[in-house]
């Protein structure tokens, strides 16, 4: 049967003490190796009573097993971890993570050495966690009736807060003396700093702007004055009534920083110096005083005088640099080392038919034709690596579109000491050269060609008819002079058109104009033709039509239409020379049946050697016929031009103001 619990009556010792009395008097002590309170030692017994009585923090362990005892004041110490499971078991089982620091001490009292200790630190687990602790405790020996040890009586008080904000305040201290000695330090660095700063600094104390610290270098600004404790148009009197001073003003009346850069303060430097010119970066900082409101103005310039007026000087030399870009007829820009363009002349924007923000950055390249974009880009950077510049030929689109080629050149530009500091490019239009120069290849190789033909056969007819002049053959005699005289006729027949074409070049063709029936010309035009019997000119339209022309220059341009018909079309048997009034002008046509021309050739067929372009050895000419015929009916002011359609023949046209 369980044992009864002793009742605080039977046993006075164990009366009051509130929970942990109540938590004694409910616990079963006959588990224990202390045994029933009635059978516990005298000692004991006395122990207890005080340990319940007392209101000040005890904690009480007896035996060798240390078994505890604690009353209400020593409870907070155990937290929520260890109390109330605490009361009845042995110390070390309840503060295991510090016996190893306690024990000892607990042993030693047992052999009669009591020990004391303030604002001692211990870590306790005693709410879940390890927490640091401090004590004021004292272990003393518990003896019995004849004088031997029998427990150890703990008196203690927590000072854990007491140390803790002994630490915060001294913490604080030190934090305090060492934000007082950084504090003194940045004074002194802040006064260096003034002194020693690559500016010009001052302050400018209270509303009327006394000069309160004046470092060096802005004392430099005005050598010779005394600034130090003046105002600052007493100091600086030529400033009074500037805009600068409304500055200063607004600054302090506001309370917000203002920044310049830049800005014009005419000042003499010495007090009866000279008023000069004068540029200034600044900031004027105000200083906040008593409640917030402004009491002063600190004050960072620099003197940009220089800066400015040489940067002037270099805008200025720019502008007319870039005004003598303008002027001049080809397209002209600049870049920086780097290959960057900064500038483009006026002839390149009207050449592009764009904008300067559709050139930012890279955009010139959108108008290098795709073909020549790698060899400029090549090109322009092997000229920038050099010193000396370059040139090359692109092909740049202008406004309409079209692809014309230019000559860019490049060339450095260089300082005094022969440094570069930058390029200057041009690109001029050589696209009409470098289509003559081809075409003068074309014809060198057209006209050689041709001429070939007819000089070999006249070359060929000459010795054969050398061979046989002593005994010249009635047959071959008659053929081998005609065989000459038809490549005389070719040769000549060339030669003209070479004629014509250089007197157009020279605008030396000659019209010589004369009234005449078209009728009656075209009768005596084309009788080669008539006379190789191989095709049919067929006249059509009104024989009484007369015109004022130049009839040889007409006849010409019919013969021309007419050999073409026969070169081009030479299945088509009938060829027709067709007359027609048109209001005031008459319509003289060739009209062929033949294979037509195609429509992209069409828009061609009057330039220069355009001929050229034909491979096919049945197609031979110089290719100046056309053009030669166009330039007469132009001269004549009439107009020239062809009706073809694949597979239905062509009709080449020209009209001739009519003569009354």
């Amino acid at each position: 049967m369980p044992q009864a619990r002793p009742h605080p009556i039977e046993m006075p010792f164990l009366q009051g003490g509130g929970e942990c009395g109540e938590i004694i008097r409910e616990t079963d002590w006959s588990t224990t190796p202390l045994g029933p309170p009635k059978s516990w030692e005298p000692a004991l017994k006395i122990s207890i009573g005080i340990l319940l009585s007392s209101p000040f923090p005890m904690h009480i362990t007896w035996g060798a097993e240390f078994i505890q005892f604690y009353n209400d004041g020593y409870r907070p110490i155990l937290g929520s971890n260890k109390h109330p499971q605490a009361m009845g078991i042995p110390i070390w089982r309840s503060f295991s993570e510090i016996w190893d620091t306690i024990g000892p001490m607990f042993h030693g009292v047992m052999e009669g050495c009591p020990v004391r200790f303030t604002d001692f630190k211990l870590f306790l687990n005693r709410n879940g966690y390890s927490e640091e602790c401090y004590f004021n405790f004292a272990y003393s020996p518990v003896k019995d009736e004849t004088g031997n040890i029998r427990g150890v009586i703990t008196n203690v008080i927590e000072t854990t807060d007491k140390v803790r904000a002994f630490i915060d305040n001294r913490n604080a201290k030190l934090e305090l003396e060492a934000v007082q000695a950084e504090t003194a330090s940045q004074r002194d660095r802040f006064a260096q700093f003034f002194m020693q700063a690559p500016a010009g600094i001052c302050i400018l104390n209270g509303p009327d702007y006394k000069f309160e610290l004046v470092n060096p270098l802005y004392q430099h600004f005005f050598p010779g004055r005394d600034l130090l404790g003046k105002p600052l148009t007493e100091a600086i009197p030529e400033l009074a009534g500037q805009p600068i001073i409304d500055i200063i003003e607004n600054v302090y009346r506001t309370g917000e920083l203002y920044e310049g850069r830049e800005l014009y303060v005419p000042m003499a430097r010495m007090a009866d110096g000279v008023i000069e010119e004068r540029y200034f970066n600044f900031i004027y900082q105000p200083r906040p005083g008593p409640g917030d409101h402004v009491d002063g103005i600190f004050v960072f310039a620099i003197e940009v005088t220089d800066t400015v007026l040489a940067r002037r000087k270099i805008e200025a030399s720019a502008n007319l640099f870039r005004t003598q870009l303008n002027a001049i007829p080809q397209i002209a820009w600049t870049n920086t080392l780097e290959g960057e363009v900064d500038f483009y002349n006026q002839q390149w924007y009207n050449y592009t038919g764009l904008d300067e923000k559709q050139f930012s950055g890279r955009g010139w390249e959108t108008i290098i034709h795709p073909d020549d974009l790698r060899y400029c880009l090549d090109s322009f950077q092997n000229i920038l690596r050099g010193t000396t510049g370059g040139e090359f030929e692109i092909r740049e689109k202008r406004a309409d579109g079209e692809y014309r080629w230019h000559l860019v050149r490049m060339l450095p530009i260089k300082n005094e000491l022969g440094a570069l500091q930058s390029w200057i490019g041009t690109a001029t239009d050589i696209h009409d050269l470098k289509m003559l120069a081809a075409q003068k290849d074309d014809f060198i190789c057209i006209a050689s060609h041709e001429l070939k033909t007819p000089v070999t056969s006249l070359k060929s007819s000459l010795q054969l008819l050398d061979r046989m002049k002593e005994e010249p053959s009635p047959v071959m005699l008659p053929r081998l002079i005609a065989q000459a005289n038809r490549s005389v006729e070719r040769i000549g027949g060339l030669i003209e058109e070479l004629l014509d074409a250089t007197k157009l070049n020279q605008n030396q063709l000659h019209i010589v104009k004369t009234t005449f029936q078209v009728s009656k010309m075209l009768e005596g035009c084309c009788n080669h033709v008539r006379a190789a019997g191989k095709h049919e000119l067929i006249f059509k339209g009104d024989p009484e039509l007369t015109v004022f022309a130049d009839e040889h220059r007409i006849d010409q341009v019919v013969v021309n239409f007419v050999n073409n018909a026969v070169k081009y079309a030479p299945e088509s048997k009938q060829i027709y020379i067709i007359v027609a009034k048109m209001d005031q002008y008459i319509k003289v046509s060739v009209k062929d049946n033949g294979p037509g021309i195609s429509p992209d050739r069409i828009p061609h067929l009057f330039n220069k050697y355009y001929q050229a372009e034909y491979s096919s050895a049945q197609y031979s000419g110089l290719g100046l016929g056309l053009y030669i015929s166009a330039e007469i009916i132009h001269r004549h002011n009439g107009e020239i031009g062809v009706d073809s359609q694949l597979g239905k023949g062509s009709t080449f046209w020209f009209t001739l103001p009519l003569s009354y």
